[in-house]
């Protein structure tokens, strides 16, 4: 089930009118944003645990 699915059926928003829909796109957007800010936190925790990384800092 897509995203934007999910957030239709949670949001009750069948046959919704443009302004609903608009409402409704804004929130997906949002919750996107969210999903790769997420994801780039975990990829930098990544990085800093690798001790590559920490030895190229180090010097």
């Amino acid at each position: 089930m897509s995203a934007l699915t999910e957030l239709v059926e949670e949001t009750e928003c069948y046959g919704c009118t443009g302004k609903e829909l608009a409402r409704v796109n804004m929130e997906l957007k949002e919750r996107e944003l969210e999903w790769i800010m997420k994801a780039m936190k975990r990829s930098i925790l990544d990085l800093v645990k690798n001790s590559d990384f920490q030895l190229t800092l180090g010097k």
